[in-house]
């Protein structure tokens, strides 16, 4: 059965999971997970008790199949009795967390449409893993069981369409499970990477340079090889998958990759937020991400940097979600340290979300990460030497004996993992590293050297210290996550209400009465006035939407300001019930109510 689902737009924050026992009133297993005022740890929502994530990737070894590529069928091979089993041993040993791996051709085979049987079996799921006492990750673009067609033929980061098809999804699955505690998160993506170039990356790209750079003068002084052969200001030439240190072109690539990264994050963190307030959101990076490269070929071109900076995409995650694997060195400890100590923006916990499990690497990056989750509790034949906590058939290996030991230890407090503040960093150039990607090989060797004796080591990039010691939070890191997306979505709603002529006549709003004149000197009121509508008029430049208008009332009522341009759309919405609330100040347009009453606009 097909159903459509109606996305509301709207912008609100994430928050949400479950915990440890709760320290008064209630059951914490009934409550989401937030991030903790601190800043590092998890708690539930309303009695805060401490959540510590500590777990590992499932799927269902009797599903496993080498057709097309190996892979596990997590919702078409969904078998009850089984998966009911699996989570009673999981639990048994003390983890507390699953992540769960979802398809798009599964849940959304259709375009914009979501497929309830494969909801539903998500539920069951959902249903097991609360009933033993497990979190739940939502991973919902692992395309193990295959990628719906609306997204297999598009490029994610500049294909509208597979954007949009994505938002929708997001959506339902922030509507169908935002009041389910048993969810701990959402991961938007799983080792995600920008492609080196695609048809429309290089459109993209010339748009992105002209935007930058504003002329051709401009471009030329920049670029030392501008222009190349057949290159000219329309048809910006990509520069090819090669290193080449100090390079300004590849320099500027590399900076484009990393806005059509951090544009999809923001799209698809909005799409979640727009329903599901109480949950939290994450992205699982792959350790290239980092500065740190071993001397293997394919590591060391442009390419392999995978463009998601911790930096810029941490503004819209609520925790950072960071894997590493090393299996070139004996430095495992060392390398694991590297992509906590990378992966972390102020304010934000860090997930070590995929590790081949031993307790020495827990114990010695516990400054590092706030919770752990391996990979992974049942064995991927096609990776025999990782790890794993149980056989195909359930039996315990020593691993996963070492695992309850450690978990045994998590949940009395006796291992915890606090911050550790850096004893010293490793500072990184920013263009000296994306334009020489193979320069990483040198930076881990003397990262190694320098963590000698278990000293914890920072990463700075480009003059930014992206590992700081915590200073005390004085509020609410949710209130953070709010403003940052709140303020992105009032500069666009605002952009194009602001220059109203009507003064909200067109949504049925009638403006307040001027206030006493003697309240404020005349010269105050214009000087005002006439301020804010040179801010409104320097905005509505840069909007192609504008028409002139033909005999609209001015902003203001000072006899200085002239009639503004408006929309022909919003000219021609008819006036709504319910939208009484004036959202004007003096007459002058205030931007938050004017945008709160759009919000309720569209919602109805």
């Amino acid at each position: 059965m097909w159903v459509d689902l109606v996305v509301a737009v709207a912008v609100v924050t994430a928050g949400g999971g479950a915990g440890a026992p709760a320290r008064s009133g209630g059951s914490a297993a009934d409550e989401s997970v937030r991030v903790a005022r601190d800043g590092w740890h998890f708690e539930t929502h309303k009695t805060r008790a401490r959540f510590v994530p500590f777990g590992g990737v499932y799927y269902d070894p009797a599903t496993y199949t080498t057709e097309r590529f190996p892979r596990f069928l997590v919702i078409g091979g969904f078998n009850e009795e089984r998966t009911d089993r699996h989570f009673a041993q999981i639990g048994g040993i003390g983890a507390n967390l699953v992540r769960i791996s979802l398809s798009t051709a599964i849940f959304s085979p259709e375009y914009r449409k979501i497929d309830q049987s494969a909801f539903n079996t998500l539920d069951r799921v959902i249903a097991l893993a609360k009933k033993h006492g497990l979190r739940v990750i939502l991973d919902p673009l692992v395309e193990w069981e295959g990628s719906a067609a609306w997204l297999a033929g598009g490029d994610r980061y500049t294909d509208e369409k597979a954007a949009r098809g994505l938002e929708f999804l997001y959506s339902a699955y922030a509507e169908r499970y935002r009041n389910e505690p048993t969810v701990f998160s959402y991961l938007l993506m799983d080792e995600p990477r920008v492609p080196w170039v695609t048809e429309s990356m290089k459109l993209r790209f010339g748009e992105w340079v002209r935007r930058e750079y504003k002329t051709e003068e401009r471009l030329k002084r920049a670029w030392p090889d501008y222009p190349n052969e057949k290159e000219g200001w329309r048809s910006i030439v990509v520069p090819p998958d090669q290193n080449a240190p100090g390079s300004r072109r590849l320099y500027d690539y590399q900076k484009f990759r990393e806005d059509l990264a951090t544009a999809l994050v923001k799209r698809l963190a909005a799409a979640i937020r727009s329903r599901d307030k109480n949950h939290l959101i994450s992205l699982g990076n792959v350790q290239w991400v980092a500065p740190l490269r071993f001397a293997e070929p394919s590591l060391l071109t442009p390419s392999s940097y995978p463009a998601f900076s911790p930096s810029r995409i941490g503004p819209f995650l609520d925790y950072m979600h960071i894997n590493s694997y090393n299996w070139w060195d004996g430095e495992i400890v060392t390398f694991t340290q590297a992509m906590g100590r990378f992966a972390y923006c102020k304010g934000k916990p860090v997930l070590l979300g995929e590790f081949s499990f031993t307790p020495d690497t827990v114990e010695g990056t516990k400054g590092s990460f706030s919770g752990y989750s391996a990979w992974a509790f049942y064995p991927l034949p096609s990776e025999p030497s990782l790890n794993y906590l149980f056989t195909a058939s359930g039996e315990l290996t020593k691993h996963g004996k070492a695992f309850a030991e450690t978990a045994a230890r998590v949940k009395s407090r006796a291992l915890a993992f606090e911050r550790a503040p850096d004893a010293e960093a490793l500072s990184v150039d920013r263009m000296q590293w994306l334009t020489d990607i193979a320069s990483g090989v040198k930076l881990y060797e003397r990262y190694v050297e320098m963590c000698r004796g278990g000293r914890a080591v920072g990463l700075r990039m480009g003059g930014l210290q992206l590992q700081l010691p915590e200073p005390p939070l004085g509020r609410d890191q949710r209130l953070t996550n709010t403003l940052v997306g709140l303020v992105d979505r009032l500069q666009d709603l605002c952009g194009a209400l602001l220059f109203l002529g009507t003064g909200g006549e067109a949504f049925g709003v009638r403006p307040r009465r001027q206030p006493p004149p003697g309240l404020l000197h005349r010269r105050q009121v214009r000087a005002r006035a006439q301020a804010e509508e040179a801010v409104v008029r320097r905005k509505l430049r840069l909007l192609d939407c504008v028409r002139p208008a033909s005999g609209g009332r001015s902003l203001t009522r000072s006899k200085s300001a002239g009639p503004l341009p408006g929309l022909d759309l919003l000219d021609r919405l008819p006036p709504r019930r319910g939208l009484t609330r004036s959202f004007v100040r003096g007459d002058l347009i205030d931007p938050i109510a004017c945008g709160r009453e759009v919000a309720a606009y569209h919602k109805d």
